[in-house]
């Protein structure tokens, strides 16, 4: 008589295996998604810092300065126009490049502060910036003459 071998079939095999290498990829999946959160939530804060630095300055220094929003160059550029040509410290690049956000507008976008108030003039027909993200879309809003802006999800 032929003795028969106990053990698991190739089916029960590959379920285990599929069944294992689901409960090891869901938290990795969940990370990824956290990971985007925050990165979008630290670009925003860091966008918002680099405006109010910005705008800062022009009241406290009595110098102009502007940011400009550039989708061609996908990036935002903060310069102050000291009115001297040379480079100022607080001229700085934000690239877009590998960022979980990208700007949305179709055209080169610039919003000036003024020197000494820190009011707004915007140099371009729209005054709200529109941003994609993973999260969904979001706009940067200056609310005109007041300096203010705000950030927000549509």
């Amino acid at each position: 008589m032929i003795e028969q071998e106990e053990g698991f079939t190739l089916i029960e095999t590959l379920i285990t295996l599929f069944i294992t290498s689901f409960l090891i990829l869901l938290p990795s999946l969940s990370i990824s998604q956290m990971v985007d959160a925050i990165e979008t939530d630290l670009f925003f804060r860091e966008l918002s810092s680099q405006i109010t630095l910005i705008q800062n300055h022009a009241i406290l220094v009595n110098e102009t300065t502007r940011v400009e929003f550039s989708p061609t160059r996908n990036c935002i550029r903060f310069k102050v126009n000291n009115g001297y040509g040379v480079v100022h410290p607080l001229d700085d690049e934000i690239s877009l490049d590998g960022s979980p956000c990208k700007l949305s507008t179709e055209k080169f976008q610039t919003v000036e502060f003024k020197k000494t108030t820190g009011n707004i003039a915007i140099l371009t027909d729209s005054w709200r910036i529109k941003f994609s993200t993973n999260k969904g879309l979001y706009e940067l809003v200056f609310k005109l003459g007041s300096g203010r802006f705000d950030i927000r999800k549509i």
